[in-house]
This record gives structure tokens, sequence and C-alpha cells, in this order.
């Protein structure tokens, strides 16, 4: 009999998640008889809330929730450690229906534009806030425009933004209706800790076997990936079969071409440095033992 466990991840499915899918999808965690329900919760803050009120065993989002102090019933006093890097550089990007709009080469290039992004407080909206904490000056006149998760898009047709922040194959979708893209964060930020595996201590403690199974099988996903751009593709059209083949081909090999997806599951520290710097200059409180990637990394 199979053994079930509940990943709880962004509200919609995506591109940028593929090593979890191409692992669900291929048969990695059927082979060691586990069974993979996955559970669209919300924002990142959403996705931390579901591990450690039980909801879920494991989330899929931001780790840098796994030590901003939290909200609302979570015990200040849980904790919960990082699995598995499934992005390790930021995997989103700029998207505009604007001729005029040129490549974005780094922050500055952001003065005077607005910028849809997913609503607070999410990756998106953490690094514009940073980005206008960091250069308050210059970037006085750059708006940051939230929409609801999945509406990035409408963003540009209503022209309540310049540019819209959104992930694969949205923006792949939005590039074959005629869309633009000129915003390439993983080009400014080359190593990052964009979203991981993670689970409550209590759960790992509790399931060790279990948490070493979901390490391997992600290793085998992204090495799957990494050897076969066609075995993301493949799932790709699962998740999408409405969809263009050549639209989701265009979105997987982006991922691989800007190197959202690691080689290995370990997370950097680099990466974990910049995602926590960003958080504290967009105005998080970030508990300074917190700076280090081993205090909260999950080593079997």
């Amino acid at each position: 009999m199979k053994k079930t466990i509940t990943i709880a991840q962004w509200s919609q499915i995506n591109c940028i998640y593929l090593p979890l899918y191409v692992a669900m999808h291929k048969g990695l965690f059927d082979a060691y008889g586990i069974h993979v329900q996955l559970i669209p919760t919300g924002n990142d803050d959403d996705i931390y809330q579901a591990v450690m009120s039980g909801k879920a065993d494991i989330g899929l989002g931001d780790p840098t929730f796994c030590v901003i102090p939290p909200k609302g019933k979570i015990s200040h006093t849980s904790k919960s450690y990082i699995i598995a890097d499934i992005c390790s550089r930021i995997a989103l990007w700029g998207i505009t229906h604007n001729p005029v709009i040129h490549d974005i080469k780094t922050e500055k290039d952001l003065v005077g534009l607005r910028l849809g992004c997913f609503p607070s407080p999410s990756t998106s909206h953490t690094l514009l806030r940073a980005a206008k904490a960091n250069h308050k000056r210059l970037l006085k006149s750059m708006q940051i425009i939230e929409a609801p998760i999945g509406q990035q898009s409408d963003l540009l047709f209503a022209d309540k933004a310049d540019i819209a922040l959104y992930i694969e194959p949205f923006i792949s979708i939005a590039e074959a209706r005629g869309g633009k893209v000129v915003y390439t964060p993983a080009h400014i930020y080359k190593d990052y800790a964009f979203s991981a595996l993670y689970s409550s201590q209590s759960f790992i403690s509790e399931n060790v076997e279990t948490i070493e199974i979901v390490q391997k099988t992600i290793q085998k996903a992204l090495d799957l990936l990494h050897a076969s751009p066609k075995t993301g593709i493949n799932v790709a059209q699962k998740l999408f079969p409405e969809l263009n083949p050549d639209v989701l081909s265009r979105a997987v090999k982006r991922c691989l071409t800007d190197k959202i997806w690691p080689t290995h599951i370990s997370p950097s520290p680099k990466g974990w440095k910049a995602a926590i710097q960003s958080r504290k200059d967009a105005g998080y409180a970030i508990p300074a033992e917190s700076s280090k990637i081993s205090d909260i990394k999950y080593n079997p």
C-alpha cells in the first residue's frame, strides 16, 4: 500500500516547479511506494501556514518563510527545514506590450515604470519593494501594482502596468500573443533561493525515511531535466494539454537557459544570503541567526 504525502504549493500549476512534477509523472515517487497529493494553497505565507499547521506535510515555495516570524496561530517556537532546492534563481520574467520599453539591464532601469506583480508577501512583490528601498531617490517614481494570483497579464491589457512579472508558461503564452520579455531578474541576481521544498521539524523527525526518499526523487528529476529538456517538455504537455507544444517548449527551454533549476538539491549559501537580504531590504524582520543556510537545511 502506497504512502500518501501532501505538498502545498502556489495556487497555480506552472512550469517553474517541473522538478517536482517530473518526479510525479515519471514514476519516481511510485518506485518508492509514495503517492504525492498536491494542495494548491495560495501565496507563500499561506503555503508556510499549511505546513506548520499540519494541513500539508511539505511546502513548495519561498523558503525564507522558514525564518520570517510567523503570524496567526503558528507557534514562534516551531521550526521548519529546507529539504530540497527547486529554483535556485529568480523564476520570474517581466513582459510588456509597450514597444517603447527596452530591456531592463539593472534595477536602475525601472525608473518611472509601473511594475505589476503578485500580491504581498510574494517574492515578486518583495523584490520590487527591496529595489525601491535600495534606490529610494532614483526609483521614487516607480510604482508597484499588485494583482491577485493569475491576473498579472490583465494589468497590461487594462493599462495598469507597463511591465508584469509572471512565471512560466504564462510568460511564453503572453509572448505568443505579442508580448515581449524585457526583464529577467535571473540575469541580475545570479544566485537566489527562490523556491524550495521544506517541512516542519515534527514531520521530518517522524518521517525521516520519507524525507530522504523525497530528496532522492527530486535529485533524479533534476538530473533528468538537465540531461533531456524533452523530458520536461513532455511533462509540461501533460500539465497543459490545451497549450501549443511550441509554447511549452519555449517555457521549459527558457527555464533551462536562465538556469532556474539547480543541478543539486542542496541550497546555495550565496543564494540564501541574497534571498534573506531582499526580505530585509523590503522591511521584513529576520532573526540574525537565520543568515546561514546551514541553520535550517535538513541533512540526513
